[in-house]
């Protein structure tokens, strides 16, 4: 019996756990590039959308693949001691895409298709524009208002390395790792054992290696690329696979603004042009 019981635990796990990326419907639009001015166009191909500057390509979406999904998703919230842990419950997945139209309205490249899952059906619209040189702003809008999860997908390599998120103690280069974006005390031990599993034995307090006081959803990388992301919830950074990027935000769209550079010194300032510097 309780084999069993292991077995249907593992079995929600797995289906917990799988892709939010279901599968993309064929599409007939042929292949266009699009200037976006100030030097920035963007390259529709059957596999790719890319956006490239002077510097090179800012970003780049498989084709292959949804790189977009949405969801409606219920958050379950514990605290102790000024830490917390939150874990997420999926109840409605619209995990396929369709890409219906693209084209330039007003200088701004809008993609606008749908995704649809069990019981669940949405449509979408993604917006670039272009706002230097060096700068790509996008913007996901989800016209279903039952759903408050969005996800989205763009490539990488095995090369690339990842800094950023604010104040992280326990790794400088984020590839290859998963970490969440939130604001909270550190626990004890941070995932260093045994520390950390006596301070949740006795207190529920020990942390991971991912908490932080100082949060902040920027990350620049080593192909001088930068990402801010200018949203108010819970993140989920994946940075695991070799190939590709995924980001979840537990709310309804999102805003980003992109930049590439020739150097992280250059990133850094058309970063903090934009939020502010300290004098």
């Amino acid at each position: 019996m309780r084999f069993f019981f292991i077995i249907g635990l593992l079995f929600a796990f797995v289906l917990d756990c799988g892709s939010r990326f279901e599968k993309i419907s064929p599409f007939s639009i042929p292949p266009q590039e699009f200037d976006l001015g100030n030097g920035i166009k963007a390259v529709f191909l059957p596999t790719e959308l890319s956006f490239i500057t002077s510097q090179g390509k800012i970003l780049e979406f498989s084709l292959k693949d949804p790189f977009l999904s949405s969801a409606k998703g219920e958050q379950i919230v514990n605290y102790r001691k000024a830490t917390f842990k939150i874990k997420d419950k999926i109840l409605l997945e619209c995990g396929s895409q369709t890409i219906e139209s693209l084209g330039l309205e007003s200088g701004a490249l809008l993609v606008k298709g749908k995704l649809t899952g069990k019981n669940c059906e949405t449509g979408y619209t993604i917006r670039f524009v272009s706002s230097s040189n060096a700068g790509l702003d996008w913007k996901v809008e989800i016209t279903n208002p039952e759903l408050n999860r969005t996800y989205i997908k763009f490539k990488s390599d095995e090369s690339e390395s990842i800094y950023g998120l604010g104040e992280q103690f326990s790794h400088l280069n984020l590839k290859g790792k998963k970490p969440f974006l939130f604001s909270e005390e550190q626990g004890v031990g941070r995932g260093d054992q045994p520390i950390t599993w006596g301070a949740e034995l006795l207190e529920g307090a020990g942390g991971n290696e991912y908490s932080t006081y100082i949060s902040s959803p920027f990350f620049l990388t080593s192909r001088n690329r930068g990402f801010f992301f200018e949203n108010g919830s819970y993140y989920v950074f994946d940075f695991e696979e070799d190939s590709e990027i995924t980001i979840e935000f537990r709310e309804r769209g999102l805003n980003v603004k992109s930049w590439k550079a020739s150097s992280p010194k250059e990133i850094l300032k058309l970063y903090t042009s934009h939020t502010g510097r300290a004098e």
